[in-house]
């Protein structure tokens, strides 16, 4: 079991934690355990998080280290004890808060901070890079697909400290220079540590699968072993997923899903059902689903923020469900956030309309839907989220032999992540080509991506209600003590398999 380390009352953090590794394990193999009930040190992986700003979780892990062998998990800054039993300096310079903040990109760039996570040889490779801020579109997009490290707060870097050499996995850099840890591992007497200068983990980010290989593969033979369901179904070693979100038109999209049907791959359209009182988006939106495409709902009107609260939410959803399901016959159960908005009181709405899963995810708002694994959100609703922070517009390109050399980098992070990969364009209309200049060159960027993903061996690509039904059916798995397997019962999408 993984045991989520709780005070008396469940904080954010806390939460936020637990449905981190719910969204990575089978639900049931993760518990929060109540530093005011009797524990048991044996027989687990314990995760404590903040542990010098309480006084009872930091009394918790002193007795943790000195019970039986465990995998022990701790984000966020350290007690005093902690850094004198395991020779850890504090050091002398805090962090630059200069080094955090990056500026609003130009087109056809990245905008990237002066601060940034440096880790050594891991499933990256040595000396993969997160900078703790990025930017591909203005100040709004990251299409790598990570969250943004702040200064302070829950989000942010703990306090400056550096582990022993060849127990650091990752280092803080300042404008190109080291300047302390940001993840070690330890081993001993006790069993196992992984520790991130992070309350949150990295939670939002690829590197969340140096958490899942801790749980799962460290020292197999000696300490337990908490199985990880892989976000990508069995037999495949990456899966792709692609959407138009319609904002402003529909039809206009035409070429670009004729490209797609040329290389047999699927396309889906997230529909602002504003837009349907045309007959030829009408029409297109039919023809689309008939030929095997998705269809989200992208709102009614296309408000910020869902319109601000939850009536206003829960009306967007309920009028863009009605609608679509008046035009196509069937129960639409999927929604794509407005400017990827993900606020808790829309995704309750959202859940109440009827929905079961939705896309979003942003660097600039609600970090806590930057997902770096699909599954439940929050115990106030039940809905699936999956993050999809990949927008491929003409800003975002480079001018260069390779334009998409952006993506096909997110790609191969999502690849090696273990993460399904999804990518999004807009329709052009009257008023906005998002950057493209022209159609031509928007297909042939398209055509350079695909072509890429057409050289891929054991690829999977499905439109996006595939994909978030296959998430749905993963969030569903649960742990057999008994035989020690993990069980889903109901049915799989198209026969795929959970792993």
């Amino acid at each position: 079991m993984i045991h989520v380390v709780t005070g008396e009352s469940i904080s954010k953090l806390d939460s936020l934690l637990t449905f981190a590794f719910m969204r990575s394990c089978p639900h049931n193999a993760v518990s929060q355990t109540n530093l005011n009930v009797q524990h048991e040190f044996n027989d687990g992986c314990f995760v404590v998080s903040e542990a010098k700003s309480n006084k009872q979780k930091s009394l918790f892990l002193r007795k943790l280290l000195k019970g039986q062998a465990n995998k022990i998990i701790i984000f966020g800054e350290l007690p005093e004890f902690f850094l004198k039993m395991f020779d850890v300096v504090i050091g002398k310079k805090s962090f630059p808060v200069e080094t955090f903040d990056c500026v609003s990109t130009p087109a056809n760039t990245s905008s990237v901070s002066s601060g940034a996570v440096v880790y050594r040889d891991n499933v990256f490779g040595s000396g993969w890079v997160r900078p703790f801020c990025r930017f591909d579109f203005t100040d709004e997009w990251n299409n790598l697909g990570f969250g943004r490290i702040n200064s302070e707060g829950i989000w942010g870097l703990g306090s400056p400290v550096s582990f022993p050499k060849g127990k650091e996995l990752a280092a803080v850099v300042c404008d190109g220079k080291y300047h302390s840890s940001f993840s070690a591992k330890v081993d001993g007497d006790f069993g196992s540590i992984l520790w991130i200068n992070r309350p949150v983990g990295t939670s939002d980010g690829p590197d969340w699968r140096i958490v899942e290989d801790f749980i799962s593969n460290s020292l197999n033979n000696e300490l337990i072993a908490i199985p990880v369901i892989a976000e990508i179904p069995a037999g495949y070693d990456s899966a792709v997923t692609m959407r138009l979100d319609c904002d402003e038109d529909i039809y206009s999209s035409q070429q670009l899903v004729d490209l797609y049907k040329q290389f047999d791959r699927p396309i889906s359209l997230a529909i602002t059902t504003n837009l349907l009182n045309c007959n030829r988006n009408r029409e297109f939106v039919r023809k689309t689903y008939e030929e095997g495409g998705g269809i989200l709902s992208h709102s009614h009107s296309y408000p910020s923020k869902w319109g601000g609260g939850y009536h206003e939410a829960f009306n967007e959803a309920l009028t863009s469900k009605r609608l679509l399901e008046e035009l196509l016959g069937i129960d639409v159960k999927h929604a794509v956030s407005p400017f990827h908005h993900s606020p808790d009181y829309s995704l309750m709405a959202l859940a109440d309309a009827g929905y079961t899963a939705c896309v979003g995810g942003i660097i600039n708002c609600n970090p806590e839907f930057l997902l770096s694994r699909s599954g439940i959100v929050s115990s106030r609703h039940s809905l699936v989220g999956h993050s999809q922070q990949s927008m491929l517009h003409g800003h975002c390109v480079r001018q260069s032999e390779n334009p998409v050399s952006v993506f096909n980098t997110a790609f191969e992070l999502s690849k090696i992540s273990g993460a399904w990969f999804g990518y999004l364009d807009h329709p052009f209309s009257d008023r906005y080509d998002y950057d493209w200049g022209s159609e031509s060159k928007r297909l042939r960027c398209h055509e350079l991506l695909l072509e890429n993903f057409a050289n891929q061996k054991n690829l999977l690509f499905l439109n996006e209600n595939r994909t978030l039904e296959f998430h749905s059916a993963r969030a569903s798995t649960q742990f057999d003590k008994n035989s020690d397997t993990v069980i889903y019962k109901g049915p799989v999408p198209l026969g795929l398999d959970i792993s």
